[in-house]
């Protein structure tokens, strides 16, 4: 007997799990879409993860009286932003505006701390962020 599926609704959950294995369940959530079938996201709790899911489906459902915790995407993002920038002022300039704005969002997000510091140490060295900016360098790096 064959069995064909007219849509399909999942349940992110709070699994914890790898980066890589909620990475996979969403390309086969995309691989089904492919499909022309819906596929809708049902939540009852919003985290990162069960996000990250749900913004692969066609449409999203979140109970009214639940909460979405997305401060670690955009915390993560500006801190991978803030480190990929170079040398010359303006990238060290911007790079510490992205890094400050990611301890902001996520304080307990140790790598950020530690790009900050490395951010007010380049100040310190390619610029004219002289003292002050070492000072802040071993301050972020407190936060470590």
């Amino acid at each position: 007997m064959l069995v064909a599926f007219t849509s399909v609704v999942i349940r992110p959950t709070g699994t914890a799990a790898l980066w890589g294995k909620v990475q996979e369940v969403r390309d086969a959530i995309t691989d089904f879409k492919q499909s022309g079938k819906p596929i809708i996201a049902f939540m009852e709790y919003g985290g990162e993860q069960e996000f990250y899911l749900a913004s692969a489906c066609d449409k999203v459902f979140l109970l009214p009286t639940a909460s979405l915790d997305l401060t670690g995407i955009a915390s993560y993002e500006l801190f991978l932003r803030g480190k990929a920038l170079g040398y010359d002022l303006k990238e060290i300039q911007e790079a510490t505006r992205m890094l400050e704005k990611s301890v902001e969002l996520d304080p307990d997000y140790a790598p950020a701390w530690y790009a900050l510091s490395l951010a007010y140490s380049r100040q310190a060295h390619y610029t004219e962020g002289g003292r002050g900016s070492l000072e802040r360098s071993d301050t972020a790096c407190n936060g470590c």
